[in-house]
């Protein structure tokens, strides 16, 4: 059915209840793709919306980013004041929050942010003989500050010819002639979808354009981006506040906030909340929030509705130890499952002790040394040798971040990922590299004959 001006209304395009449908039934096939989550969608769009967005396509006139090098020959305008109005209404419906919610049903990325500026977005034009190699796209707005995490293409290439190329290859990152190398190739077809995850995504379209002169590759495309994690942004939350109106859930969330560090404010704002619906005193909520033996895992006396309590479960089902001491003080206060694996001491035996002389940690400096750079930085990143309970060595990369508590304590976050096995490969390579130098170096100081 024709378009007219009237339907060029961006929240009314697209079908959102079947959109909808769509990202709940077709979840598990894009997140279990190979070789790395995407999905291929068809007819998503009204047709005669994208035969305007071809024919409104900029002229030469606009302000097109022309990329012609050994590796790419493309085109790309971003500006959305040169689309027409077809082109500008899919860039504002692409944008909207129904779709960014669709995007994140659909990839299980969650907290997606829309580019308005859409950089190095928009129109895409592959013109006869230009290509794209394969690559990894950049990795971050830098404008907004954000993190690149999905791609979305639509395709506008009415009656395409397969033997004109501009297939989009999808790469996984083992060598391409390695046996194991995994390739997915998708035809750039009129009212097509390719959405896929960015990170480490290995594609492009290396065969070069082959359709008629006046043909081109044509696509619209969009980035979605999430925003990096800051250090501290749970104890930051703040809600509305009214001054002068006494709000006692607001004034157990401060205490929340004043007597935990921000890894596990999650799990202390769902105690609280339990707390108040049992009517406890603020006395009675400070001992339970200072409970220390009690695993951070659903229980029959945790209500399975109260908020936050799943976040403070995935800590226990992380591969990182997070650790949670005092400096100077009373020593280990959150000991989480990977911790209990790695380290071999359970929870109730690390409670308490010096996490320095319970895993006998070494480092270059000393362990005064990193101290003293967590009082003067607030954060020290590096490695850490420890001790497990059956005397094993492991080397760690910690990083170790220092949270000020305005009750006088001083408490430090210490996040370790178990790296010993990378470091015993790294030295394999290492003494072979030099066995190899000594060849090297011996067949050359022998004489040819």
């Amino acid at each position: 059915m024709p378009l007219g001006v009237q339907g060029l209304v961006p929240s009314r395009i697209l079908d959102w209840d079947r959109l909808t449908q769509i990202a709940r039934e077709k979840r598990a096939q894009y997140r279990k793709a190979k070789p790395f989550p995407h999905i291929v969608l068809d007819g998503l769009f009204p047709d005669s919306l994208l035969d305007r967005a071809v024919a409104e396509l900029p002229g030469a006139a606009a302000d097109w980013a022309s990329y012609n090098t050994a590796d790419e020959r493309k085109q790309v305008c971003s500006d959305t004041a040169a689309f027409g109005p077809a082109a500008e209404t899919i860039a504002h419906a692409l944008n909207s929050a129904q779709f960014v919610r669709f995007v994140e049903e659909l990839t299980g990325v969650t907290g997606l942010i829309p580019d308005p500026h859409l950089r190095a977005a928009g129109y895409m034009k592959v013109p006869p003989g230009g290509h794209l190699g394969l690559h990894y796209d950049f990795t971050t707005q830098k404008d907004l500050k954000l993190d690149r995490r999905v791609n979305v293409l639509l395709y506008l290439n009415r009656d395409w010819q397969s033997d004109w190329g501009g297939q989009l290859e999808l790469h996984s990152n083992d060598d391409l002639n390695s046996p194991a190398h995994r390739q997915v190739t998708i035809e750039p077809i009129f009212n097509r979808v390719a959405i896929f995850d960015t990170p480490n995504a290995l594609h492009g379209h290396r065969r070069p354009i082959a359709c008629p002169s006046g043909r081109a590759r044509l696509c619209l495309s969009w980035y979605y981006y999430t925003a990096p994690p800051v250090l501290g942004w749970g104890a930051r939350e703040r809600g509305v506040s009214f001054p002068g109106r006494f709000d006692l859930l607001r004034t157990l969330t401060v205490l929340a906030n004043l007597l935990l560090p921000p890894i596990l404010f999650a799990a202390a704002r769902a105690r609280v909340i339990r707390a108040r619906s049992q009517r406890e005193s603020a006395t009675d909520v400070s001992r339970v929030l200072s409970e220390p033996d009690v695993p951070l895992a659903t229980s029959a006396s945790t209500p399975a509705a109260s908020p936050g309590w799943w976040q403070a479960e995935l800590l226990e089902y992380t591969n990182d130890t997070i650790i949670v001491w005092e400096m100077s003080g009373s020593g280990i206060v959150y000991w989480n499952r990977a911790a209990e694996q790695l380290y071999g001491y359970s929870r109730h035996e690390a409670q308490g002790k010096s996490t320095h002389e319970l895993l006998r940690t070494q480092l270059s400096g000393g362990v005064s040394h990193l101290e003293k750079s967590l009082a003067r930085y607030g954060v020290w990143v590096g490695e850490l040798r420890h001790r497990t309970r059956d005397g094993r060595e492991v080397a760690v990369e910690g990083r170790l971040a220092l949270l000020s508590q305005q009750n006088g304590r001083w408490l430090v976050l210490e996040v370790n990922r178990d790296i010993t096995d990378r470091k015993a490969a790294g030295a394999v390579r290492r003494t072979m590299e030099r066995q190899l130098e000594k060849l090297r170096a011996l067949r050359q100081s022998v004489p040819d004959t």
